[in-house]
């Protein structure tokens, strides 16, 4: 057989084989606890939740498998190390209630679904998807409360007092795999890293009745921190409405947990404690509807006294 007609064979045999059979629906937009990659959380059976997209009327999904894995490499294999639900049979596609092995603070999840449609035909794996937890419980919180006392004698205004900023240099020693901080105050605050704003998150951590509970956010600053070197962690912290209405003037206070996970698996906490260094913004507005903004509005020694 000559070049010409194996060439024309092998084409004939390309076109008459077999297509891949695949569903005609496939998920997308996952979430967990409603949430798209969502970090800190903070209850032990998180829920998953996914859409249904097609490009054929009266589909629907008859069974689904969804995996978690501890890591994204792991994830590319489709192993399931945390948990793999194998295939399980119904149209069920929104709050999936986690049942794998047991989850613990700052543990972070890689997830993927797959599901079948109405004529038991597969699609393939979704797009990667993440949560990582938070703290758990109160034996996970190492870091302590801190704050300034006010300079009440020396303060300009009775209405406007100064505006704690606190600080902490620290040192990382190897490569960073992973940072995540963990932060709320009795007040307002604005977080920064090596005088970089960390979010752009208005009025954290939230109104709540503070006497009952208060919230906490948490951050991936892996990309502020990166490999090894010397660092400061720093925050501002305002009024809002604890200060202004919850009887907190002058008795803010804040409290941060800086997880880093090393390349080598290792791990170190930095915590806001005693060692911890404390100046004021004398020039900050403290209402209620604001943070300190004296970093970037009013006060460039602030910013780097952030920094360094």
């Amino acid at each position: 057989m000559n070049q010409r007609a194996s060439f024309i064979a092998a084409a004939l045999f390309a076109a008459l084989a077999p297509l891949p059979v695949t569903a005609s629906v496939n998920p997308s937009y996952l979430r967990c606890e409603y949430r798209v990659d969502p970090l800190g959380i903070d209850t032990l059976k998180p829920r998953l939740s996914w859409i249904l997209t097609s490009g054929e009327r009266a589909q629907k999904q008859s069974a689904y498998q969804l995996i978690v894995s501890s890591t994204r490499e792991e994830l590319g294999k489709h192993s399931g190390d945390v948990w793999d639900t194998g295939k399980i049979a119904g149209g069920e596609s929104i709050q999936i209630e986690y049942a794998g092995k047991p989850l613990h603070a700052n543990q972070e999840c890689w997830w993927s679904v797959r599901v079948w449609d109405a004529d038991g035909k597969p699609s393939g794996w979704s797009k990667p998807a993440r949560w990582t937890m938070g703290l758990l419980n109160k034996l996970d919180w190492t870091a302590k409360w801190i704050g300034c006392d006010i300079p009440r004698g020396q303060v300009e205004s009775a209405t406007y007092l100064p505006s704690p900023m606190l600080r902490k240099n620290f040192a990382t020693r190897a490569a960073i795999k992973r940072a995540l901080i963990h932060i709320t105050a009795a007040g307002l605050y604005e977080l920064y890293v090596d005088g970089k704003l960390v979010s752009r998150d208005c009025l954290t951590p939230g109104w709540t009745e503070f006497h009952k509970r208060m919230y906490y956010q948490t951050y991936d600053v892996t990309g502020l921190i990166g490999d090894g070197g010397k660092h400061a962690l720093a925050a501002m912290i305002g009024d809002g409405w604890y200060g202004l209405h919850h009887g907190g003037r002058g008795r803010l206070a804040l409290l941060g947990q800086l997880h880093l996970e090393y390349q080598d698996g290792s791990t170190e906490d930095v915590t806001t404690d005693e060692s911890w260094k404390c100046s004021y913004c004398s020039r900050a507005s403290r209402a209620a509807s604001t943070t300190s903004r004296c970093g970037r509005r009013s006060a460039p020694a602030a910013r780097g006294w952030c920094a360094s």
